[in-house]
Order: structure tokens, then sequence, then C-alpha cells
């Protein structure tokens, strides 16, 4: 697993859950919205609903979970900072 910056800024949201995706406000100027998402049967329900909330204005819309074998960001990042300790 890596980590690495993204090439250029983006503006991000934390929504603090999943389940506030279908209710964030979107400035029209976004065109693309890329879900960090978590794992599991609930996320994919929960993203599944905000699908066209997200993709309206004919935004493209991307889901990335975490890696295989973690349940969240979070997890993953924390993973990776004690590796990277060694």
């Amino acid at each position: 697993m890596s980590f690495r910056p993204q090439p250029e800024p983006t503006p991000t949201w934390a929504l603090g859950g999943i389940e506030r995706l279908a209710f964030v406000a979107i400035p029209e100027k976004v065109r693309r919205v890329i879900v960090y998402s978590d794992r599991g049967r609930a996320a994919e329900r929960l993203f599944a609903k905000s699908r066209d909330h997200l993709a309206g204005n004919g935004r493209e819309v991307i889901n990335r979970p975490p890696p295989e074998g973690f349940d969240d960001w979070n997890d993953a990042w924390r993973a990776h900072l004690r590796s990277t300790e060694r």
C-alpha cells in the first residue's frame, strides 16, 4: 500500500460519515466527486443511495474504498504509519 499526494490541489470536504453523502452541498463548478468511502454492505448501500445526488449537474462520480483488508481509510492510514516507523 502506498500513499502519495495528488499532483494538483483538490478541494476536499470531510463529511464525518458516509450517511451524509446524499445531503452535502456541492458547488456548481465541481465536475468530479471522488468519495473515499468505507468498506462493507452499509457503506455500499449508502453510496448507491447518494449516487444520483453526487452525479447531479453532470458530475463524474468515483468511489475509492480503502485497500483490501481495511474497513476504512483511517485504519489504512494507521497501518501505513506503523509500517514506516520500522
